[in-house]
């Protein structure tokens, strides 16, 4: 199939996506089964529950009552009235403690004989959040109703349900969530990288044409983004997202069907990689459950992960502002992102992900997103995830571009593909916080200095900055290859350093001054970027003195660089477990994938790396000491909070230098390395680790979700196996093209 021809496909599904978003809304709309206004007798209050308990958008048309009244100590009783036996499943939403052992909530059903039967619902205590509880009134049933009761005065002794509604079959909605999850990938990927494809001139400089890629998608959706910002005061954004994501999408159309774009064999191999992880991702994300002691487990911003990072849905508030209109420094905006404030990170992920979110989903919710968990929920939070997904997987195609004006386009699509399916790079794009995205920008300013161009170097770590400040931490060394690049010379290598931060400072500085300047409604101890700096005089997220210090910086570099140190030395430490209760020893081991570079890397690959870098200290010791040396030293001491490995806090950047400089050396080293790292099977070793870190702690999870769809679940997996499988296949084939090492020399 051609590349054009798969253009085409994808614009379509993308263009479906946009009609299943207009259609979910009267094919899946609530329908009550008890219109009458007296649904409930008993005691249970009208919205009786904890005042902290998250309010779902699914809820809000759904009648409610609980036992909280004041407090745990109220006791009673409530119960519906009787209802005829309805086919098909009923959805009950649960808050509360159903499993405490002084209440219940149950089903009692009445068949013709007078008997009745009664169904104990067996959904996990929900606490301080409304989770969904699906059930079938049994066959040669004469009516139902719901029970429920409260006995309890102690500490967490109360419950609430809602009145029970019609949902359609498991087969449609099955369907339609599959299909609305797939073609929102299609129209991601359509907004995201078409405008890059179909804008950028064939001939063009590498950087520029990488920087067109990267950036002209998303400045797009940006744009966008502060339009409907501006104006969501007026007119309903959700409103503004569609008819504006539409009307991109009828713009790229018509230029696809014009004029295609003329894409090299590499950049194909490499966008089709790209999108292959990131379906990969998403069917993992839209599987219901993880591992045990997920963090949100059950709710719509589930991590995917174990610990207490809620990162991953930092972006999103970003959308709630925006879509609420209000603004950066408002109640409503120190609200979400409290103890941090809106000017702590970089806002472009979450400005970039809403025009999706609003034009396939709808308004987010005004809470904290911890609605019940769907596949594909009607606040945006699936589709801002799989936004977020396309965005971070812009990464392998920036290490491509700069492998390819250094080594030659086989070399890079073959480092391209070590990062897109090492098992670190394909949890960072499932774990939706834009550290691959800031990387990105960072290695495209590292071409832009190797390519002596220091202002557009600077210019784009900016615009790395205001992804992720992770990027802030590679000023110095791409500063010193910008300036080295310019001439050994005082004047022309002051000059290059000059023009770099003249480009760095244009971007990052007026974010850091808003940051600073902004006023705050409440408390923020943690305003501006302050934070962030006073990593450097913390030690272990703590006070430090000389001796915690240097012991928490030898965690540093131990647990991030040394295999298994982390798990058999600081195995027990609390932040690599679960917040709910102590993780077992496999949710524990699985943390090495996410933390440390030799997991994380996987096993086969880090072992040839760390045999290039030697060898690369002594062919290409600039390389060595100011892409990976330098900074891996900078990070030791830098990162002050928890030590249990740098990777997942400030490693991006520094894990795809390391790929870089090792297929750098391997394709200009003769001897086995070069024909190791070179052989077409390396892909097919490196995957059985990958999907270790993707499913062995799901699938062993002790404790599964009880609201999984089965079918659902199997062809999640399914999808997500086969195209990690396709990438890696493309990969191998593309292994077989790489030429002969060359001589050994220094670009």
């Amino acid at each position: 199939m051609s590349a054009n021809l798969l253009m085409r496909i994808i614009w379509l599904l993308s263009g479906i996506g946009l009609v299943l978003s207009v259609l979910r809304e009267p094919l899946f709309q609530v329908v009550r089964l008890m219109p009458q206004p007296a649904w409930c007798g008993g005691g249970f209050r009208a919205d009786g529950v904890y005042p902290g308990t998250a309010a779902s958008t699914l809820l809000a048309r759904a009648r409610h009552v609980g036992s909280w009244l004041d407090g745990d100590e109220w006791q009673g009783d409530a119960e519906t009235v009787w209802l005829p036996a309805p086919s098909g499943l009923i959805r009950v939403f649960v808050a509360g403690y159903p499993q405490h052992p002084d209440c219940s909530l149950a089903v009692e059903v009445r068949g013709s004989d007078g008997r009745v039967m009664r169904l104990n619902c067996d959904l996990p205590n929900p606490g301080d959040a409304w989770k969904p509880w699906d059930f079938q009134v049994p066959g040669g049933a004469d009516a139902w109703r719901l029970v429920a009761r409260d006995r309890a005065s102690d500490a967490c002794g109360w419950l609430a349900f809602s009145e029970p509604i019609a949902i359609p079959s498991a087969t449609l909605s099955r369907w339609f969530v599959l299909a609305q999850v797939l073609t929102t990938v299609a129209l991601t990927l359509t907004l995201v990288w078409g405008p890059g494809l179909l804008w950028t001139p064939a001939g063009s400089n590498p950087g520029s044409r990488a920087a067109m890629f990267l950036g002209a998608g998303p400045l797009c959706l940006l744009l966008t983004a502060v339009f409907i910002w501006l104006f969501a005061g007026v007119v309903r954004p959700h409103y503004l997202g569609f008819a504006i994501v539409t009307l991109l999408w009828l713009a790229i159309g018509a230029r696809l069907l014009r004029n295609p774009p003329a894409l090299r064999k590499g950049e194909c191999r490499v966008l089709a990689i790209s999108g292959l992880v990131v379906i990969a991702a998403t069917m993992k994300a839209t599987y219901a459950g993880g591992p045990e002691g997920e963090l949100y487990a059950g709710t719509i911003s589930r991590t995917l992960a174990v610990g207490d990072r809620s990162d991953a849905r930092i972006s999103f508030h970003v959308f709630q502002v925006l879509a609420q209109h209000a603004a950066p420094s408002s109640v409503t905006a120190e609200r979400y992102f409290s103890p941090w404030t809106f000017f702590s990170r970089g806002p472009l992920a979450g400005l970039i992900a809403s025009p999706i979110a609003l034009a396939t989903s709808g308004p987010p919710p005004l809470a904290m997103p911890d609605d019940p968990w769907e596949p594909f929920d009607t606040t945006g939070f699936a589709a801002h995830r799989i936004v977020l997904m396309t965005l971070a997987s812009i990464v392998v195609f920036a290490l491509f571009a700069v492998l390819a004006s250094v080594v030659g386009e086989a070399w890079a699509v073959a480092g391209a593909g070590l990062l897109a399916l090492s098992p670190f790079g394909v949890h960072e794009v499932l774990f939706t916080w834009p550290k691959w995205e800031a990387t990105a920008w960072t290695l495209l300013s590292f071409l832009f200095a190797h390519q002596r161009r220091p202002v557009a170097a600077g210019l784009s770590l900016g615009v790395g900055y205001l992804f992720h400040p992770l990027a802030a931490l590679w000023a110095p060394w791409l500063a010193l290859w910008a300036a080295g690049r310019n001439g050994m010379r005082i004047v022309p290598f002051i000059s290059g350093g000059v023009r770099f931060a003249a480009g760095l400072c244009a971007v990052a500085l007026p974010w850091m001054t808003a940051g600073v300047l902004a006023s705050h409604t409440s408390d923020a101890p943690f305003a501006g970027q302050a934070g962030f700096i006073d990593y450097f005089t913390m030690a272990d997220g703590g006070p430090a003195d000389w001796s915690s210090w240097s012991r928490s910086r030898w965690m540093n570099f131990s647990n991030t660089f040394l295999p298994f140190w982390l798990h058999y030395f600081n195995g027990n430490h609390p932040s690599i477990s679960s917040i709910h209760a102590p993780s077992g020893p496999l949710v524990r081991f699985a943390f090495g994938w996410w933390n440390t570079l030799p997991l994380g890397m996987g096993l086969g690959v880090w072992a040839l790396s760390m045999w290039a870098l030697t060898r690369a200290a002594r062919l290409f010791p600039a390389a060595f000491w100011m892409l990976i040396a330098g900074p891996a030293l900078l990070l030791v001491a830098y990162w002050g909070a928890h030590s249990t490995g740098l990777m997942r806090e400030c490693g991006h950047p520094l894990f795809a230098a390391t790929i870089a400089v090792a297929c750098t050396t391997a394709s200009r080293t003769h001897g086995p390395l070069g024909r190791i790292m070179g052989h077409p099977l390396f892909p097919w070793l490196q995957l059985p680790e990958t999907l270790l870190m993707l499913w062995l702690t799901t699938l062993l999870n002790p404790q599964p979700w009880t609201g999984a769809d089965p079918v659902l679940n199997a062809i999640c997996l399914g999808i997500s196996v086969l195209t990690l499988g396709v990438a890696a296949w493309i990969v191998y084939r593309s292994r077989g093209m790489i030429s002969p090492p060359l001589d050994s020399r220094s670009d």
